[in-house]
């Protein structure tokens, strides 16, 4: 089993970052906080969009709803395929455990939503200074508004897709985190 483990770990080390961007790092009080992230934010869209084409941050909520709605559709079909292209692997083997034993996800999956916004950008390197483009990625937190279909309230869930220097095909982005 360990050794299964420790496979899977370092299959995932090279396909997926290691890191969450943390939601919270803009929530400090005061205007600093605000501007600091705010500075960041905006260094590492501009960073993604001179590194991918395809990248523009005024649609990128869209996409991102779109990516959304396209992991939902196939976690209902379960269609693995659709499901390894569009999640990270650490969140595809939650996914694919939940479904092998009809166990249902840690997490509530909504199928309206009312808005989404790009909330926090990052940029992620697994070594300090990363010259080469596999080591480095790109992590986008957008913040979905849903609709509880049980209490009809608006429900707010912060979802990341990121996205390797590396990955040559068009919009690549994959979902790394489920609120």
């Amino acid at each position: 089993m360990k050794k299964a483990v420790k496979e899977a770990e370092r299959i995932s080390s090279k396909i997926s970052s290691p890191m969450i961007v943390d939601l919270f790092e803009s929530q400090g009080s005061g205007i600093l906080p605000y501007l600091k992230n705010s500075l960041k934010t905006r260094l590492a869209l501009n960073q993604t969009e001179s590194c991918f084409i395809d990248f523009k941050r005024s649609q990128f909520p869209l996409f991102a709803k779109d990516r959304y709605f396209e992991f939902l559709e196939a976690y209902n079909r379960k269609d693995k395929v659709d499901l390894i292209r569009l999640l990270s692997v650490p969140l595809y083997d939650i996914v694919k455990a939940s479904l092998k034993d009809n166990k249902p996800l840690p997490f509530k999956l909504y199928k309206e939503m009312t808005d989404a916004q790009l909330v926090q950008a990052r940029l992620f390197s697994q070594k300090k200074m990363a010259l080469q483009s596999s080591q480095t990625w790109h992590q986008i937190t957008v913040k979905f508004n849903f609709i509880d279909p049980e209490s009809k309230k608006d429900v707010v869930k912060y979802n990341v897709l990121e996205r390797r220097e590396s990955d040559s095909s068009e919009k690549d982005w994959r979902i790394c985190k489920l609120d």
